[in-house]
């Protein structure tokens, strides 16, 4: 299992975190994701390593954004 740790900028709330966590599990080999909607970290465990910029590219089609 490949572990990664990102930050979601500009989450307002819990349902944005769960909106993005959904977002983040559609992508191919996503096991499972944890995202702390006070700071945004999120937490990515997939079955390999993710380029960054997917994981970018897909919240940002949702208007959210990664630092």
């Amino acid at each position: 299992m490949n572990v990664q740790h990102f930050t979601i900028t500009n989450l307002t709330c819990s349902a944005c975190a769960k909106v993005c966590s959904l977002i983040l599990k559609k992508i191919e080999g996503v096991h499972s994701v944890t995202i702390d909607d006070a700071t945004g970290h999120t937490t990515v465990v997939a079955d390999r390593p993710i380029e960054p910029s997917h994981f970018r590219d897909e919240l940002a089609l949702e208007g959210y954004q990664v630092g």
